[in-house]
């Protein structure tokens, strides 16, 4: 009789190579991926210091026209007489005699403030009352009195003083009130 012999192999086995790098479709899925990431971050830094350069541009228009009218407002309560010179001068008699005349008036972008002859603000040399980073529009005083009661009008716009001509760095604001003379 004869015999078989069986060989017997061993099942079958996969080899398994060790890969090196990535292929050119993960390269290039990773690069998408990447560049998508990269775009969207870029995007929303940018929108985020746009957002704060206008914040700060109308933080700076709201805090000038507030302190600007909370001036006027103090000066023309404490005045015992106005004269409105021009629709932008105006000039007060004042209780204290050192502070006569009281000029406010609206010259090349800034609100200015002069009192008497003498002084740190005297009305030959008067100073500021907003800032450079603001450009005064607007300030129209308007005498609104009526039988016993003296009013002024007075209208104040300001604006940003935009210096790269770009849209988010323009902020601009206008307020108008009326202010009663306090002292006969």
């Amino acid at each position: 009789m004869k015999s078989h012999t069986t060989l017997r192999q061993k099942p079958h086995s996969t080899i398994l190579l060790k890969q090196r790098g990535f292929t050119l479709i993960e390269l290039i899925i990773y690069s998408s991926l990447l560049s998508i990431f990269l775009t969207g971050a870029v995007q929303l830094t940018w929108d985020l210091v746009g957002a704060g350069v206008k914040t700060r541009a109308r933080q700076e228009v709201q805090y000038q026209i507030s302190h600007a009218i909370k001036r006027l407002t103090f000066e023309l309560r404490n005045a015992t007489d106005v004269t409105i010179l021009a629709p932008s001068s105006i000039s007060l008699t004042m209780n204290n005699p050192s502070r006569n005349p009281t000029t406010i008036a609206l010259s090349d972008g800034k609100i200015w403030i002069g009192y008497g002859s003498g002084g740190p603000c005297p009305t030959t040399a008067p100073c500021p009352l907003t800032s450079s980073s603001l450009s005064v529009t607007d300030l129209t005083a308007i005498d609104r009195s009526a039988g016993n009661s003296d009013n002024i009008q007075f209208t104040l716009a300001v604006a940003y003083a935009n210096q790269g001509g770009r849209q988010e760095w323009s902020a601009q604001q206008t307020y108008t009130t009326s202010v009663e003379l306090l002292s006969p």
